[in-house]
């Protein structure tokens, strides 16, 4: 079954509907980039409980892999999974890889790109290029 950590209005219209189990909502969890003063600071001081929260999840459902999609609550999950051994992915879909990406790319199993570029900007030699994955809706 597949577990979704993330934001609910994402999982809402993409995976409830197909029987996926959301685990934590992060929905009020603003990100950190393009912040300035206290809303930085805030954000900043709430990574330690993410991560606290992140690391209980994946102890929790024991999951055999855990993939990221870049975004601020990917980045505790990613790191919790990989303290926990659990093997980790990420795909990045934009040829411009975000922070959270750039940043656990240095320790994930493995990473799948939409783009060869983005692996290069991740410093990752063995990033397999994918593409994005499309709906078949798109192509009716």
């Amino acid at each position: 079954m597949l577990r979704v950590i993330g934001v609910k209005a994402f999982y809402d219209g993409a995976l409830g509907s197909r029987g996926a189990l959301l685990l934590a909502d992060y929905s009020d969890r603003p990100g950190h980039k393009g912040k300035g003063g206290a809303d930085l600071i805030r954000n900043v001081l709430r990574l330690p409980r993410g991560f606290f929260q992140a690391f209980g999840l994946v102890k929790k459902h024991a999951p055999n892999l855990v993939l990221g999609v870049g975004g601020y609550s990917s980045g505790p999950v990613i790191t919790a999974a990989k303290l926990r051994g659990v093997p980790t992915l990420i795909h990045e879909s934009n040829a411009f890889p975000g922070l959270a990406n750039r940043t656990v790319a240095r320790f994930v199993t493995g990473v799948a790109v939409a783009f060869p570029e983005a692996g290069a900007r991740m410093k990752r030699k063995d990033a397999v290029v994918t593409g994005n994955p499309v709906r078949a809706e798109f192509f009716n």
